[in-house]
């Protein structure tokens, strides 16, 4: 008798363990199914802040801030505007596109020296065609 209870026992404790082992395999999995959708959450977002300042660059050409804009600020747009999707990260894509199109838009005026809101106001219909964009093109290789 003592021997088939040993048995038993025996095959318990491998069963508790194997089940023990797809335990660990089903946490690893979802953690890193957590891991692809946030990475995948902060791309969104940073092409969102792309998108966004684009927009206000594009926009600015277009109220006429293109004489000192036109050197420095391009590179200083889109690196404030992808800074600020990714800092926004895993918050929401709203807050990904205040982010972005804040830093986009503070680099911008500070580059071409704006102090009024005229050209600012003038480049927000542009901004927002760029977060559009970039929101399509989110969707589209979804």
């Amino acid at each position: 008798m003592a021997g088939l209870i040993g048995i038993g026992s025996d095959i318990r404790r491998q069963s508790l363990g194997a089940i023990a082992g797809l335990a660990g395999q089903e946490t690893q999995r979802n953690m890193l199914n957590e891991q692809l959708k946030a990475q995948k959450k902060a791309a969104e977002n940073s092409t969102i802040g792309t998108g966004a300042g684009i927009g206000l660059k594009l926009g600015l050409d277009a109220a006429g801030a293109t004489k000192t804009v036109a050197t420095a600020a391009p590179s200083a747009v889109q690196a404030a505007g992808l800074k600020g999707g990714v800092e926004a990260g895993m918050a929401s894509s709203a807050a990904g596109v205040e982010a972005g199109t804040a830093a986009a838009t503070t680099a911008t005026t500070e580059v071409a020296g704006l102090t009024g809101g005229q050209a600012l106001l003038a480049a927000l219909p542009w901004a927002a065609a760029g977060v559009g964009i970039a929101l399509l093109v989110n969707k589209l290789f979804d």
